[in-house]
């Protein structure tokens, strides 16, 4: 089968959706008729509201409110109603705002800047007089918000482009904001690169936060993670104006995820033409070793680094069409440093003939062995290759005097080869390419005084693809020719091969109409929409297809070439070729409804209602099965996948007060319930089941041809038995901040934040055996019980059982820019528990399968993203010019320093046995958890990286039993890190001006290490393996941390032209 073709081979099945293709289309076509100049986003703006009196206090009715676009010369206006109040909705940027009315002299406020989803209060005094008296005001407008329940923050512009940023990716900055912490402890590596998800929310799994993009949804559904490309950074810097941060309990127009909201707002052009050329530059030279890279006089592992681009912006007609321009650009060859166990030199004598090829492609150890001279500790480097083109252009135009229309176009196109995707071990490099592409059409049009129209039209698409290279010396695991080298697991030692499920590829697209209408009557601002997503995905995946072999007994079986299992597909199916293609539609309706009602002027109550409904996906070619129930005796084939969620219904409420006249305090609050998506991976293997694949189970088998011996077949589904009678998982959101201003530029929050969320997706062994009851209430499993269902095997398992819980308090401070410096700080103490943290991908410090599958209840504790305590520090200070100190004092002043500190506590992590020593048949992956030592006595935590904790702490279970260490019982260290940017400006000629910058990158160069893990390999298991069989001999890695989270010092310069 060829694999550029694969994905395209199910887009023809298409055709027999064409009466759903139809309605979708009607839909759109009738949402573009009744919005004939709509809105250039989904609230990709910021309002201006106020009050108009005299001087006695009176309001004025009939008041005209023009406010100008600073940049574009753009003119909104606005008439006061009867209570003398006035709003207007405004896309971002800086605004002049004029009122006038008969018999008073005019007034006007200049350099307001209006921000995403910011209500800015603007009231005027007008005097009696003429228009010749013209006034200014220059009054301080309050810096707190008393117009929302909702706890958000802003980055804007100025931290985008002075703060350090470790490859440029904005996404960082929203880490500077209470209760939004590094997903130090994801996964690794995603199956595409980079990281699942780069942030988490409030205690939220990470892939619960909404990306939007002008207010279009630019998530990658089929994974939840971060939508960066195969370097996992989020490229584009130069093209954001700005972003927002909702944190908690935002408005009935966002939905779809339960955790945060990133709403980026793209810049736009102007009426003067602007523009630069940059140049970023690393190189390993300037770099310290990181603390797991070997020691002198090895060298530094290579890194070469070139980061590139340009903008230009401008008019196309002055006060009328703009455009903006953006490129970048990033080479990058970056040695990456592995760590991973090995067999010893010794023990290898004693492997057998078969298994001899196998275990040299295990390099010897290069440090000193563990105990026993069994295992060592592999440190290798090898090249990981990035190449990422980004490029983004944008057009406005203003029709007319109600209606701006927008177009913009964005790709982002990289490619890496990633050398320990998979395993620890080299030798095992995967290629992977990666497009999105994301496009968007809108317009605003201005209905009066007291109304704006929205609408967008978007289509993105997200294509990504694991590309796997020839076998090594020509061995595979499985006896079909033509396929790649697949898994072996060895307990206590690191994988052989590449990721279980590649070769791999998906390709997302996602036609969105967004329709909103914003009405002002009196006190009440309401708001009133909806939107259709309509999804396709396209996929191939070769699950199973290259063969895994299980060598579960440790390192013995494997030398012997006694596995325990074989379990591969090996042809004589519909799918003989190396992957299955296939593709899922689906389509999401949403609507909602919300009043922000101004009770007084110091009292804002804000109702909301939103309602979320999604089709059951469906496969095109009819390729999708699920058994129902766990019990059942047969699949069932083409049906629905699980019943039609009908009911999400989300109500919001919040409300701000504000106590004191000055309005520079406020008491907000608010609860809401949030729905979050659910992404593809947790049914996309529903179509590997017979008849459309045959992946078998041979129980020990022969070494290296599973089929040599004869031994029977065992027909197994790799799919997965979905709940019929899923329920969508939702969250409940609470908080309660004050907010108070200090001075003229100084902002203080101190709040309460708590979230409750039901129903998350859980991964359970759906087949296990059935347990005996001990007196004590203990369960136990005999050896040789056989499976509940004995029509099958191992069945992974999805239901809609999971928990988690969040309470915090969270804390910030903030010096708005003012006399050349700005200053912000955040902490946050805040506990985070749950039954289970992900659907369908491993944590390398947990299991995502539960221990007891039909009790989730028993791995209630700490959730792998529980971070007790986190402060984030960010200052950006101007030094003065010093032209009084001569030539070389004047390069002394007109320096830029920047930087951001943070400061985080630990990541739970479990300790897992290697096999299952409960024999309650749970076989992928291994959850089950070991005793605590009751005679350990000491020190558990020793806090050196080689060894983290003492595994004599712990006891092998006995057989047939669940472990009593709760899941999560031990925490990993900390982290500290200090980011510095020094940059200066150079002017050539008013406008021009060359600017220099250095970055220095974890200055003080601190190792900040992982959680302790077992360096099995990407996507197989997590947690932190201390028993790997029988012997109840702790392995020899048990408590070693093998990677840093954060790279050691790195030096960056840069140049940067501006005209």
């Amino acid at each position: 089968m060829n694999l550029k073709n694969v994905v395209e081979s199910s887009k023809t099945a298409l055709d027999r959706r064409n009466g759903e293709w139809l309605l979708f289309l009607a839909v759109c076509l009738w949402l573009l008729y009744l919005a004939p100049a709509a809105v250039q986003g989904q609230s990709v703006s910021g309002t201006i509201r106020g009050r108009v009196q005299d001087e006695s206090g009176g309001v004025l009715v009939g008041a005209q409110v023009t406010v100008r676009d600073a940049g574009k010369g753009i003119e909104y206006t606005a008439q006061t109603d009867s209570l003398g109040l006035y709003q207007l909705t405004l896309p971002v940027g800086r605004y002049e705002v004029n009122v006038s009315s008969s018999s008073f002299a005019p007034a006007k406020r200049m350099g307001l800047m209006v921000s995403v989803g910011e209500t800015i209060p603007v009231d005027f005094t007008l005097q009696v007089g003429g228009l010749e008296q013209s006034m200014e005001v220059r009054a301080a407008l309050p810096l707190v918000d008393t117009s929302s329940g909702t706890i958000s923050a802003l980055v804007d512009r100025e931290r985008l482009a002075q703060l350090p940023l470790n490859g440029r990716d904005y996404g960082y900055l929203a880490m500077l904001e209470p209760g939004v912490v590094p997903n130090q402890n994801g996964a690794l590596n995603s199956a595409f690169g980079g990281g699942w998800a780069n942030f988490l929310v409030n205690g939220q799994i990470d892939q619960a936060t909404l990306f939007l993009m002008d207010g279009s949804d630019i998530n990658d559904l089929f994974s939840g993670r971060t939508p960066s490309g195969a370097s996992g950074l989020l490229l584009g810097l130069d093209a954001v104006q700005e972003f927002q941060v909702l944190l908690n309990n935002y408005k009935a127009e966002f939905g779809r995820n339960s955790g945060g909201v990133i709403h980026v707002v793209t810049r736009s052009g102007s009426n003067q033409l602007h523009g630069s050329v940059l140049e970023y530059l690393r190189n390993s030279a300037l770099d310290a070793k990181n603390f797991f890279d070997l020691p002198d006089p090895a060298p530094i592992p290579a890194f070469r680094r070139n980061q590139f681009g340009a903008t230009l912006g401008g008019p196309i007609r002055k006060d009328r069409t703009f455009f903006f321009l953006n490129y970048e650009g990033l080479r990058e060859r970056k040695g990456i440093t592995s760590v991973a166990t090995v067999p010893t030199e010794t023990i290898r004598a004693s492997a057998v003939s078969s298994i001899i090829p196998f275990l040299k492609l295990y390099p010897v150890p290069n440090t000193p062995v563990n105990a026993g001279d069994r295992t060592g500790t592999l440190v290798s480097s090898a090249i990981r290759p990035t190449r990422e083109d980004y490029g983004l252009a944008r057009v406005d135009y203003r029709l007319g005097e109600a209606t701006t229309l927008m177009g913009r176009f964005s790709v982002q196109d990289s490619f890496a080869t990633i050398p320990y995707h998979g395993t620890p071990v080299p030798g095992f490099p995967d290629d992977v390419p990666h497009r999105n592409t994301y496009s968007q059409l809108g317009a605003t049009t201005t209905l009066g005084s007291n109304a704006v129209n929205q609408f967008h039209f978007a289509f993105n698409r997200t294509k990504e693809d694991i590309v796997l290279p020839p076998p090594q010396g020509g061995l595979t695991t499985t006896p079909i020719p033509g396929r790649s080298f697949g898994v072996i697991l060895v307990s206590g030692l690191s994988n052989l091969g590449n990721q279980l499920f590649a070769p791999f590829g998906v390709a997302q697209n996602v036609f969105e109409i967004v329709e909103n209408l914003s009405y002002r009557t009196g006190r009440h601002s309401q708001k009133y929409g909806g939107s259709i997503q309509r999804y396709q995905e396209n996929e191939y995946r070769g699950t199973f297809f290259n063969g895994q072999y299980r060598f579960d007994g440790g390192l013995t079986p494997f030398l012997l070439g006694t596995p325990n299992t074989f379990i591969g597909v090996l042809g004589g199916t519909a799918a003989d070729g190396i992957a299955s293609p296939g593709g899922w539609r689906w389509i999401t309706y949403n609507g909602f409804a919300q009043d922000d009602f101004q009770v007084r002027p110091n009292l804002t109550l804000n109702f909301g209602v939103r309602y979320e409904f999604s089709t059951t996906p469906s496969e095109v070619n009819g390729q999708q099965a699920n058994l129902r129930s766990p019990l059942d005796s047969t699949i069932n084939v083409g049906g629905q996948l699980f019943n039609t969620i009908a009911r999400s219904w989300a109500p919001r409420f919040g409300f701000a007060w504000s106590p004191l006249a000055n309005q520079q305090a406020v008491l907000r609050g608010g609860y809401g319930i949030f729905y979050n998506s659910l992404v593809t991976n947790m049914w996309g293997n529903s179509r590997l089941v017979p008849p459309y694949v045959e992946t078998k189970v041979i129980p020990l088998p022969s070494f290296p041809n599973p089929i040599a011996t004869g031994r029977p077949q065992i027909l197994s589904t790799t799919g997965q038995a979905i709940d019929y009678n899923l329920s969508q998982p939702y969250t409940q959101q609470w908080n309660l901040q004050w907010q108070q201003q200090l001075l003229s530029d100084w902002v203080v929050k101190i709040g309460y934040v708590g979230n409750h969320t039901l129903h998350l997706i859980r991964s359970v062994e759906a087949n296990p055996a059935n347990p005996d009851y001990q007196a004590d209430g203990r369960k136990f499993f005999p050896a040789g019980l056989p499976r509940r269902n004995t029509k099958f095997g191992q069945i992974r398992g999805r239901v809609s059982d999971g928990m988690s819980w969040y309470d915090a308090l969270q804390m910030s401070v903030e010096k708005r820019f003012r006399s050349g410096w700005t200053f912000q700080g955040s902490y946050s103490w805040s506990k985070a528990l749950s039954t289970n943290s992900a659907s369908f991908h491993d944590f390398p410090s947990q299991p995502p399968n539960t221990q007891d599958p039909d009790d989730p209840f028993l791995d209630k504790a700490l959730s792998p993203f529980d971070t007790r305590h986190r402060a984030v520090f960010n200052f950006i200070y101007q030094m003065p010019a010093t032209p009084g100190l001569g030539p070389g004092g004047g390069l002394l002043g007109g320096w830029t320093v920047s930087g951001i500190v943070s400061l985080s506590s630990g990541y739970p992590f479990s300790v897992v046995d290697g096999f299952n020593r409960s024999q309650n048949l749970q076989t992928d992956p291994i959850a089950d958890r070991p005793n605590w030592n009751p005679n350990f006595q000491g020190n558990l935590i020793l806090g050196d990286p080689a060894r983290w904790f003492d595994p004599a702490a712990f006891l092998l279970q006995p057989a047939g039993f669940y472990g009593n260490v709760p899941r999560n019982a031990l925490t990993g260290p900390g982290s500290a890190n200090f980011d510095i940017s020094f940059s200066r400006d150079f002017l050539v000629r008013e406008p021009r001006a060359l600017e220099f910058r250095a970055d220095f990158f974890n200055l003080f160069n601190h190792p900040n290490f992982a959680t302790p893990s077992t360096p099995t390999g990407a996507q197989v298991t997590g947690g932190v393996l201390v028993f790997p069989d029988a012997s109840g001999s702790p392995a020899g890695n048990a408590g070693q941390i093998f990677r840093t989270v954060t790279d050691s010092r790195q030096i960056q310069f840069s140049l940067r032209y501006r005209f």
